[in-house]
C-alpha cells in the first residue's frame, strides 16, 4: 500500500498510472453512491459510512494527482531514453581534448538506453573572463581531474567512443 502512494520515477509504460486513476475514480464513485444512499437507523452508523467514504475519496484524489504526476515522468522518461535520437560518434580523445581546452562545455551522450549530460564547468568572478575552479562531470556525479572524468566516461564509452546527441546544446548534425 505504501509503494501505492509513492511516486514511481523509472516507468516507461502508462499502463500503470492509466491503471491506479481508473481504479481511483472507481472507488470515487462507489464511494459517493455508498454515500448517497446510506440509510440506516443509527445515524453512527450512517456518520461512521460517510466518513470512510469521504477518507476514500481524499485518498484516491491523492492517488489520481500521483497518477498524473507519474503520466508526466512517463513522457519525460521516453524523451530521454536517447534511442530514437540521432547521434554521432566521437572518439574518447576527442571529446576530452574539446573538455580539456574549453572551460564550460556540455555533452549529452547516448549510453546504456539513456540521456547523460557530460562535461565541464568553472566559475567566474563578475565582470570578468578569467575562469578558475574547473570541474568535471558526468551525469550527477562531479570529477576534481581530467584523468577521474575520462575514467567515468569509460563506463559509457564503446570501443573507445561516445554517441553524442549535442554539443553545448547543439545537435551534432549542426555543429561544426
Amino acid at each position: 500500500m505504501k509503494k501505492l502512494f509513492a511516486v514511481q520515477t523509472n516507468l516507461t509504460s502508462a499502463a500503470y498510472p492509466i491503471a491506479k486513476m481508473i481504479i481511483a475514480l472507481l472507488v470515487v464513485v462507489v464511494a459517493f453512491v455508498i454515500s448517497m444512499h446510506s440509510t440506516m437507523s443509527a445515524t453512527w452508523v450512517v456518520f461512521l459510512i460517510r466518513l470512510i467514504c469521504v477518507v476514500l475519496t481524499l485518498a484516491s484524489v491523492l492517488l489520481i494527482y500521483i497518477s498524473i504526476g507519474e503520466l508526466i515522468i512517463v513522457g519525460e522518461n521516453r524523451k530521454n531514453d536517447g534511442k530514437n535520437l540521432p547521434s554521432k560518434a566521437y572518439t574518447m580523445e576527442y571529446v576530452l581534448s574539446l573538455v580539456k581546452e574549453n572551460d564550460i562545455m556540455e555533452f549529452e551522450i547516448q549510453a546504456k538506453g539513456r540521456v547523460v549530460k557530460m562535461g565541464a564547468s568553472a566559475d567566474c568572478k563578475a565582470g570578468s573572463s578569467a575562469f578558475f575552479d574547473k570541474k568535471y562531470y558526468v551525469g550527477d556525479h562531479e570529477y576534481e581531474t581530467l584523468e577521474m572524468f575520462e575514467k567515468a566516461l569509460l563506463h559509457y564509452a564503446t570501443n573507445g567512443e561516445l554517441r553524442v546527441i549535442t554539443i553545448d546544446g547543439i545537435k551534432v548534425e549542426k555543429w561544426q
